[in-house]
C-alpha cells in the first residue's frame, strides 16, 4: 500500500489472529497439574496419530509425562486402538476434543513439549504458536513445518 498506492484497493489487511506467549491473557483456561506432552488436531491419516501413540507407549515407563491431544482424532489400526485403551486405563492419555482459544492457549503454554508427527502440513500454525509461547517442539521434518519454524525446533 505504501509502495504501490495505485493498487491499494487490491490489498486486504489481515491482522495477526495469534495471541501467544507465556504472559498472554489467554493462559487462564483449562490446565493440568501433571507434566504432559501436547499434540493438536490429529484428524486425518496424514496427521500420523498412530505413530505418536506407538512412540508414546514406547517411552511410557521412562517418563512421568502424560499425552494430551486436542481437536479431532483419527486412528487407523487396531493395534493403536488397543494402545489408546491401555493409555486411557492408565490415565496417561487425555483426549480433549475441540478446545476454545483460551483453553488451547492454556494447554499449549502448560505443556512440556509440543509434538506434531504429521506427514504433511500446509502451514503448521500450532507449531508457530508453541514456539511463540517458548514451548519446546518436536516436529516432523516435512513440507511447510520446517520452513515456518525456520529450522529452530527439534525435527
Amino acid at each position: 500500500m505504501m509502495h504501490y498506492p495505485q493498487f491499494s484497493e487490491k490489498v486486504k489487511k489481515i491482522y495477526n489472529p495469534v495471541i501467544a506467549g507465556k504472559n498472554s491473557s489467554c493462559n487462564h483456561g483449562l490446565s493440568y497439574d501433571f507434566p504432559y506432552i501436547f499434540a493438536n488436531n490429529l484428524a486425518y491419516p496424514h496427521k500420523n496419530a498412530d505413530t505418536l501413540i506407538e512412540a508414546f507407549n514406547k517411552i511410557l515407563d521412562q517418563t512421568n509425562c502424560h499425552l494430551v491431544i486436542s481437536g479431532h482424532f483419527h486412528v487407523e489400526n487396531q493395534n493403536t486402538k488397543n494402545l489408546i485403551i491401555k493409555l486411557q486405563t492408565n490415565h496417561r492419555l487425555h483426549l480433549l476434543g475441540h478446545l476454545s482459544d483460551k483453553d488451547f492457549q492454556s494447554i499449549l503454554i502448560g505443556s512440556m513439549l509440543y509434538v506434531n508427527p504429521s506427514s504433511f502440513e500446509g502451514f503448521g500454525m500450532s507449531a508457530v504458536e508453541a514456539m511463540l509461547s517458548s514451548v519446546p517442539c518436536l516436529l516432523a521434518n516435512n513440507s511447510a513445518v520446517f520452513e515456518v519454524t525456520l529450522g529452530r525446533a527439534a525435527y
